[in-house]
């Protein structure tokens, strides 16, 4: 399996952001050592490169378009209920993007900036205008993600369809060379695995991302590691579960989940990555998952040779992310919480 490190899709909206001052930092020429403060810095310049070399350049998106392939996972934890656009683009004298009607499709746009905020963010259609002020840099890496149907061809044609029309509208104002900061490896790479260690504990990466005033000192290097690229906590939030249980047959029963989008529960192996399966079951969300009659949904975990309806194969060290896309302050106060697995006879 081709696996190329560039973690930014958790992971990969803040459906209110995007309009207010940011304060443009200096520019360093170097970082050495890598700091746990400037460890972001850091991560944004390796993610731009990357980036950059599948663009081809600046100002310009990379579409995917298809969900992730099961034998070409570049991160891990990426999920298939989204397909991505993204590009690293010269911001400084201002980028015009137009993201088209969609009608109920979700479709979200957002920047990370120089030092790793999320800065600027947009749910649905409009034309969105982006400089140093509002993004907080000069350059800055923009991630757009729309909702697919991922085992319908006629969807995911229609996304491909809705990508382009994005790509050719969205102008920036200038093409200035990036020419990222030098910064020290070694230091670099210890404070990686640390962040990506302390990561694996954590129940959600609440307070990981969003502007310099939202996000959580103490989690957003963890966040940038771990999920560089996600989506400030109003506009999807993570949950991180490791049911540390043996394969067997579990499920979940949920209700009425307070999202003002759409939810989705994505399966990994002990590693953070989908393992293929015949059945070609990876991911359930509410869009294209079965109800029940009452509108709940019964997630099952194990068992799937029955054909039972959202029904995920599981493995040795099984775990899931629980995406929920414009959530309510329930969610992320944790009055309200997503249900774990109960253990059901076969």
């Amino acid at each position: 399996m081709m696996r190329i490190k560039i973690t930014w899709i958790l992971f990969a909206s803040m459906l209110f952001g995007g309009g207010s001052c940011q304060v443009k930092a200096k520019e360093k020429t170097s970082y050495d050592p890598v700091t746990l403060q400037t460890l972001p810095s850091v991560e944004f310049i390796n993610q731009a490169q990357r980036l950059l070399a599948l663009t081809g350049g600046l100002n310009q998106f990379y579409s995917f378009k298809e969900p992730t392939p099961i034998n070409n996972q570049p991160v891990i934890r990426m999920n298939r209920d989204t397909l991505y656009m993204t590009g690293v683009f010269d911001v400084s004298a201002g980028v015009k993007i137009t993201i088209p009607d969609m009608e109920d499709r979700y479709v979200s746009l957002m920047t990370v900036n120089e030092q790793g905020y999320t800065t600027f963010v947009k749910t649905g259609a409009g034309q969105y205008e982006l400089n140093s002020e509002n993004v907080g840099s000069d350059y800055a890496a923009f991630i757009v993600r729309i909702l697919v149907n991922a085992s319908s061809k006629k969807d995911i044609s229609q996304v491909q369809n809705l990508q382009k029309l994005i790509s050719d509208n969205v102008k920036a104002n200038a093409k200035t060379l990036y020419q990222p900061a030098k910064y020290d490896s070694e230091s670099y790479k210890k404070l990686y695995d640390k962040m990506l260690e302390k990561g694996r504990t954590l129940p959600s990466l609440k307070g990981a991302f969003g502007r310099p005033d939202e996000v959580n000192p103490a989690v957003f290097p963890i966040g940038t590691i771990m999920g560089w690229g996600a989506l400030p906590d109003k506009n999807a939030f993570y949950g991180n579960v490791d049911p540390k249980l043996p394969v067997d047959t579990y499920q979940i029963n949920v209700k009425d989940v307070p999202v003002n989008a759409f939810w989705s529960i994505s399966l990994y192996d002990a590693d953070g990555y989908f393992k293929e399966n015949k059945l070609g079951k990876y991911n359930v969300n509410s869009v294209m998952g079965r109800p029940n009659l009452d509108g709940s949904y019964t997630i099952h975990f194990g068992g799937c040779e029955d054909n039972r309806v959202n029904c995920l194969p599981i493995m040795e060290g099984w775990n899931y992310i629980v995406r929920m896309y414009q959530p309510s302050q329930d969610i992320i106060d944790g009055t309200w919480m997503f249900p774990k697995p109960v253990k059901i006879s076969k």
